[in-house]
């Protein structure tokens, strides 16, 4: 982030209606994830029995190993979405202002285009590849059959997945302009269309490749909804992006966007790659076993991030605005939520 977006240089603002504000928003983010969440749970369990049901137990496996593949690319985008969101929230701390209206226009598209050419020039490298993995010794399986499968849909579900982070990026939009509430709107669709859907295709008793292909295809269409809805709600087109200034905000968020990358592969390793370790050493049934207890731990997670995640940006609007007084009062407020989840988390876990 520029230092001149952290510039408090909005005298003209009212600090306490900005406050109040902040306030509202987050209170607002937070229940609205709580309560997605809520909601969410019960439609991932019977997505989960629906799956168990209908695959075999090595193919339910296999679903599992693919499934962690989403929360695994939500935060691998190379730190891009979060230094995107960063500067989002700074340049909307004063909506008054056109100018940075149209800046904040230019860095999200520039670092949509930009996403959207990598991705689909990995997604050509995956696919010229495909033919030569040994998808049968990745996976773990004696079986040809399930072999060309679990190949094909591999393939098609990192297309989809790689894909889909640039059409994430309004979720860094929608938490930037601290407007949580149509994330978990969007998460919520997500659950219930994805379920709905692949409820369909085992009805017609489908394939495993159809029901992965049915799912993913459904997650991707409800981003560009997503992408769609936050371009709405800013009255926001796809303009053209002059290359220098394309160019500038790509050199100048790299730096932080490679921290940002460092702690979410981090991340990624600490509570993701588990379920391919099961998976190589014990075979895909026991990587669906081990999948479903997983959940449980992540679950503390989640209720944790209920109240980080709109803070996130409240915090950058507050700091571009030097509104240090509300920063240190909300940090003694989450200091006190994060001990109370992982004290009561941790206590029920060890008890059980």
């Amino acid at each position: 982030m520029d230092r001149n977006d952290l510039a408090p240089a909005h005298r003209c603002i009212d600090p306490r209606s900005r406050a109040a504000f902040r306030s509202k928003a987050l209170a607002l983010g937070f229940f609205s994830r709580g309560i997605a969440v809520l909601i969410r749970m019960p439609f991932f369990l019977l997505l989960t029995a629906l799956v168990a049901r209908h695959l075999s137990p090595e193919e339910f496996g296999l679903w599992v190993v693919l499934y962690s593949f989403v929360e695994l690319f939500a935060v691998m985008d190379l730190g891009f979405g979060l230094t995107l969101r960063n500067r989002l929230a700074a340049l909307h701390s004063d909506r008054s202002d056109r100018l940075k209206d149209h800046r904040a226009q230019d860095e999200f598209l520039s670092i949509f285009y930009a996403f959207l050419a990598f991705s689909s020039l990995i997604i050509l490298i995956v696919s010229a590849l495909t033919p030569f993995v040994p998808w049968g010794a990745i996976f773990k399986t004696a079986h040809p059959a399930l072999a060309q499968q679990a190949g094909s849909a591999a393939t098609f579900v990192l297309a989809v997945l790689i894909l889909n982070l640039t059409f994430m990026l309004s979720q860094a939009g929608f938490f930037a302009y601290q407007e949580t509430h149509w994330v978990s709107a969007f998460d919520l669709l997500k659950a219930i269309s994805t379920f709905v859907a692949v409820w369909a295709a085992i009805s017609l008793r489908g394939s495993f490749s159809s029901v992965v292909w049915t799912f993913y295809a459904v997650l991707l269409l409800t981003s560009v909804s997503c992408l769609a809805t936050f371009l709405l709600r800013r009255s926001w087109k796809f303009a053209k992006v002059e290359w220098a200034d394309l160019v500038r905000s790509l050199k100048t968020a790299t730096p932080t966007s490679f921290k940002f990358a460092l702690m979410q592969v981090a991340g990624a390793i600490i509570f993701y790659a588990h379920t391919y370790i099961v998976s190589y050493t014990a075979g895909m049934s026991a990587a669906g076993d081990y999948g479903l207890v997983q959940r449980l731990f992540l679950l503390l997670n989640g209720i944790h991030f209920f109240l980080l995640t709109p803070l996130w940006s409240a915090y950058t609007e507050a700091a571009a605005l030097g509104d240090w007084q509300w920063v240190r009062k909300q940090m003694r407020w989450s200091l006190l939520y994060t001990a109370i989840v992982y004290g009561v988390g941790v206590g029920l876990f060890l008890a059980a």
